[in-house]
């Protein structure tokens, strides 16, 4: 059964990372995707969305997975690659992702909903996502999510170290600190060379259009 979504009086509002939305009647609908499907025994089915309305922005607010027949089952959640929720159960497993309301998602996003049968038996499963959906302005997007590797993390006084940068939902700025008091580096993929014997952190400060993000990593690099 569909669940209605009525939680939008006048007035009400939803939070938005950087942003303060404040809803009018008829500015929130009620968003629905579901799909039946065999699922064999000890495997699964990845129940996949895209989002490619560039007029909304997205929430989920539950995940509900059901055999037909009365099971064992597991669901995992995941957004792109990142895993953000999971749950096991007999029967109906319901996984609350309005508990996070940092989660929202705009055209060009992917969210897996993964079940498990861990029956003996193939199953009938029953994937349903229901959420909710406001008006998107042209000026909101996702801000980057900052990210990068190192080539190494030990290194000898007057070596380099080479760092790429794997920021999700496209950065067009960068600015490196690499934590010995030397200038700043503003190319995507930089070099630097330690000329000092010491233990560093490295730090990316991402950027685009809809704003900026940060990411150290927790090891340091040792130059010996």
């Amino acid at each position: 059964m569909v669940r209605e979504i009525i939680d939008n009086p006048s007035g009400w509002s939803r939070s938005l990372p950087g942003h303060s939305i404040e809803y009018m009647p008829g500015f929130v609908l009620p968003w629905n995707q579901s799909v039946v499907q065999n699922v064999n025994a000890g495997s699964y089915y990845d129940f996949t969305i895209t989002f490619i309305d560039t007029e909304h922005i997205y929430f989920i607010d539950t995940i509900q997975v059901s055999p037909a027949t009365y099971t064992n089952l597991s669901v995992l959640f995941n957004v792109g690659s990142v895993m953000h929720g999971r749950a096991a159960g007999n029967g109906v497993v319901t996984l609350l992702i309005r508990d996070n309301p940092s989660l929202y998602f705009i055209a060009g996003d992917v969210i897996t909903v993964r079940g498990y049968n861990l029956d003996s038996s193939t199953r009938s499963f029953a994937f349903l996502v229901l959420g909710t959906k406001i008006s998107r302005s042209p000026e909101f997007g996702h801000s980057p999510s900052a990210k990068f590797t190192l080539n190494t993390h030990s290194i000898n006084a007057g070596q380099s170290v080479t760092a790429t940068d794997a920021s999700l939902y496209s950065p067009t700025a960068w600015v490196w600190e690499w934590g010995d008091g030397s200038d700043d580096s503003t190319t995507q993929n930089p070099s630097h060379t330690y000329n000092t014997p010491g233990s560093y952190y490295p730090k990316l400060k991402a950027i685009n259009q809809y704003g900026i993000d940060f990411y150290a990593e927790f090891t340091p690099v040792v130059v010996s």
